[in-house]
């Protein structure tokens, strides 16, 4: 939206000129600016000829992370009541105590709410 209004302020609401009338862009280079307009950086580094280069799972671990750094990544952040969940966690394990000796832990609400949504991005 900053390059539309540095392009045609009159192309963003009044509300966004205003916060754009004195905005910095961030030094720090973006993830999607990184990946989508930069070649990824170049390091210059001192072959060591006696290394034993890397084989097997340690080999294809070194491929898995050098591709992720191409994935772009999204953050969502959600603010939550701790004191709900520990809340919500005690009768929801008192009831399961009864039911099946089994117990749930923060963890488990976490992957829940993570799948829940995921369920509606895909809808």
């Amino acid at each position: 939206m900053y390059d539309r209004f540095l392009a045609d302020p009159d192309s963003v609401s009044p509300s966004w000129r205003e916060f754009f009338a004195d905005y910095q862009r961030s030094t720090v280079p973006t993830v999607a600016t990184s990946v989508v307009h930069a070649p990824p950086p170049r390091a210059i580094v001192d072959i060591d000829e006696e290394a034993t280069p890397l084989r097997g799972a340690a080999a294809r671990i070194v491929t898995n992370m050098n591709a992720s750094l191409a994935v772009p990544t999204a953050t969502s952040v959600r603010t939550v009541s701790a004191r709900l969940l520990e809340i919500n966690r005690i009768a929801l394990n008192e009831s399961l105590a009864r039911a099946s000796g089994a117990k749930v832990s923060f963890t488990h609400f976490i992957a829940f709410a993570i799948v829940k949504g995921l369920g509606e991005v895909s809808a």
